[in-house]
């Protein structure tokens, strides 16, 4: 959406790369293959089927001036909201309430706002949740978690290396 982010960005991609894991496609396809490429209004619209509405701040804070015209209090681009849902997506987790835990889990980690999104951490917190996803829960209680967040790299971040995070 082109507005600031933060690490919740991580908490997206490793809900991705779970889903991904598991179920051996991707969740999101935005590619006009034709001429290879990224399609922005492809990619909102699945983003919309999976998500819904992203949150009215992020479309006024954009920085990217197209994304605005897809919406007038609803998407109105000519690109279809596919129909399709996460709970649709995950056939390798049988109905029940393993599938239920997991996808709740799904759900607190691929939200617009990353602010939002439960952190990895989380994890630990909610086992049954995400026991389809990892296997025998009996581990987590041994994870030992960081206090303090230390840097990537030792780079100053106005270096070449800026890519470093603290």
């Amino acid at each position: 959406m082109s507005v600031p982010w933060g690490f919740g960005v991580d908490t997206w991609s490793i809900g991705i790369l779970i889903l991904e894991l598991l179920e051996g496609r991707n969740l999101f396809y935005p590619i006009d293959e034709v001429r290879n490429q990224y399609v922005l209004p492809l990619a909102l619209a699945q983003y919309i089927a999976v998500l819904g509405l992203p949150p009215l701040w992020m479309i006024q804070e954009t920085t990217n001036p197209t994304i605005p015209t897809f919406f007038d209090s609803q998407w109105i681009c000519e690109v279809p909201i596919p129909e399709f849902s996460l709970e649709e997506f995950v056939t390798a987790i049988p109905p029940g309430t393993e599938k239920d835990h997991f996808l709740s889990y799904m759900r607190r980690i691929l939200v617009w706002d990353g602010a939002e999104a439960s952190a990895p951490e989380a994890a630990t917190e909610h086992p049954r949740d995400v026991k389809a996803a990892i296997g025998d829960d009996s581990h987590l209680d041994r994870i030992q978690l960081p206090q303090q967040r230390q840097p990537f790299c030792d780079a100053p971040v106005d270096s070449p290396a800026s890519f470093c995070v603290e």
